[in-house]
């Protein structure tokens, strides 16, 4: 026998479609759907335009204490729903811009919260096609909304722009409220300021457009102080955010599984099949033995093949443990061919290019090792040998400042672990030594910019043309140091890894040896 269903709050005249959409008999169109909540659009209703039904499913009970948690949480109103109903309401209240709530009810474990429908187009939509005094008019008029959420006591609490619709009107309209707190906490309110800057910002709005939003967020309190304060947030903000989604890599969920316990502890990609992680390890290990064409490299250190399996160009790295140091670290900070699918993911959380990691496995036997599967990206083009007129310094800058910007240290940047910046989406590999910081300091900076400028040969890239790109790099991303300081310890190094640039024409290379 189903629970009763309770109506907590609302419009009683709407109860009866309500009801009907929930037990499933009024037609609707899914807006969205996940494992813990649906939203339907209603068309059948008696109000006078379309309703929304957000509908809150039961967590499933994993134990004991995640029943307990919920259940506390529905008795002190801290559900999801809840909030969702309690923000809506004061927000209507207050007027500002967000669904207009209809009703809220509850049966056993699961809940639901209707309001009206909005139309609207996505935030991201408008503000790729608005002209400048469109897209300024629309980043003040987020900032007043945020201004006037502080000044109301209300925190989003998930504020990004996907939870941001434009209305047919062209006002901003705020959903998706069940994170919401009612609170005067300053921070709340800057987390919601931090976060839907975040968003912009990955949507490429520019860092004028960025300070504008923060400056109208802030109003009178906008000193050069708390404007700095702010982007220090919204740094911070960006670093915990692809920190979570880098350690989700880890565990099953998204678009990776753990493989098949036969095969051994790893991970692999969806839609990479156990059958093809088998597959390619056993051609990895028929080449090494066969010393077949296919074999790239086979020393104590590594052993790397190239092959298919699954269908699929693939590159197998398979790095041997040696010595008793990287025996004891290994179980602690993962293997090489974990630390390089963590940091294969990692990159492509944060937007950069990487060859794609298929699956990791840990290998037995009296070797150890891991072995790590990627996409072959061979065809692309590698750095190292292309032809002088074919390096892009454009893409090559972006690449540069795509990387320190948000804080990552490749750990071995050569040209020979960049690949595809001639069509202007540039890839790394070689990945085990990737690591991410919350921010690059000047030593970090200088020597991965040394990784790849003594990687290059002297006729890859002219002195000027070397001397022009770092110009470029400092103005856009500072040293602490000065510039030409810089510019000097970054020959000094380069010349010290006395690899395939030497410093011909360079002017400062006589004074760096």
């Amino acid at each position: 026998m189903s629970a009763t269903l309770y109506w907590l709050a609302g419009d009683e005249a709407l109860r009866a479609t309500l009801e009907a959409a929930i037990e499933g008999s009024t037609p609707g169109a899914v807006i969205a759907e996940t494992p813990r909540r649906r939203v339907v659009q209603l068309h059948a209703s008696e109000a006078s335009h379309p309703l929304v039904l957000k509908h809150f499913r039961a967590r499933p009970a994993t134990s004991a204490g995640v029943t307990s948690r919920a259940s506390w949480k529905r008795a002190l109103g801290r559900s999801a729903a809840a909030r969702e109903w309690r923000a809506l309401d004061a927000l209507a209240a207050q007027d500002l811009p967000a669904p207009t709530p209809r009703a809220h009810a509850r049966r056993g474990d699961e809940e639901w919260v209707a309001m009206d429908f909005v139309s609207h187009r996505p935030l991201a939509d408008a503000l790729r096609t608005a002209s400048a005094a469109d897209r300024r008019e629309l980043v003040d008029g987020l900032g007043l909304i945020l201004r006037r959420l502080r000044i109301a006591g209300i925190a989003h609490g998930d504020l990004h722009h996907g939870n941001v619709l434009l209305s047919d009107d062209g006002e901003p309209v705020l959903v998706d409220w069940q994170r919401a707190r009612l609170t005067r906490a300053l921070r709340a309110h800057a987390r919601d300021l931090a976060s839907l800057e975040f968003s912009l910002a990955r949507l490429g709005l520019s860092r004028t457009d960025r300070l504008r939003l923060r400056r109208a967020a802030l109003g009178g309190a906008a000193t050069r102080a708390t404007l700095l304060a702010a982007g220090e947030r919204v740094e911070a903000f960006a670093h915990d955010h692809y920190r979570g989604r880098t350690r989700r890599s880890r565990s099953d969920g998204g678009g990776q599984l753990r493989v098949d316990p036969v095969l051994g502890p790893g991970m692999r990609a969806r839609d990479f099949s156990n059958d093809a992680v088998r597959e390619a390890c056993a051609a990895h290990t028929a080449a090494l033995e066969a010393g077949a064409a296919n074999v790239l490299k086979d020393d104590a250190r590594a052993r790397v093949t190239r092959l298919r399996a699954g269908g699929r160009a693939l590159i197998a790295k398979e790095v041997t443990k040696a010595g008793l140091g990287r025996r004891l670290a290994d179980p602690l900070r993962g293997s090489p061919a974990e630390r390089g699918w963590v940091g294969g993911h990692g990159l492509l959380a944060r937007g950069l290019g990487v060859a794609r990691p298929l699956a990791w496995l840990a290998r037995g036997g009296s070797r150890g090792g891991s072995i790590l599967l990627l996409a072959d990206v061979a065809e692309r083009g590698c750095l190292e040998a292309a032809a002088p007129a074919a390096i892009d310094s454009d893409g090559l800058l972006r690449l540069l400042l795509g990387l320190h910007r948000r804080g990552v240290d490749h750990g071995d940047l050569q040209a020979s672990h960049v690949y595809g910046l001639a069509t202007g989406t540039p890839v790394l590999i070689d990945l085990e030594g990737v690591r991410f910081r919350r921010r690059l300091d000047d030593d970090a900076r200088l020597r991965a910019l040394a990784e790849l400028n003594a990687s290059l040969p002297e006729a890859a890239l002219p002195a000027t043309e070397r001397c022009e790109l770092f110009r470029r790099y400092a103005a856009a991303l500072p040293f602490a140091m000065p510039r030409e300081r810089a510019l000097r310890e970054l020959v000094r190094r380069s010349l010290a890894r006395q690899h395939a640039w030497g410093g011909r024409d360079c002017e400062l290379s006589s004074g760096s040896r």
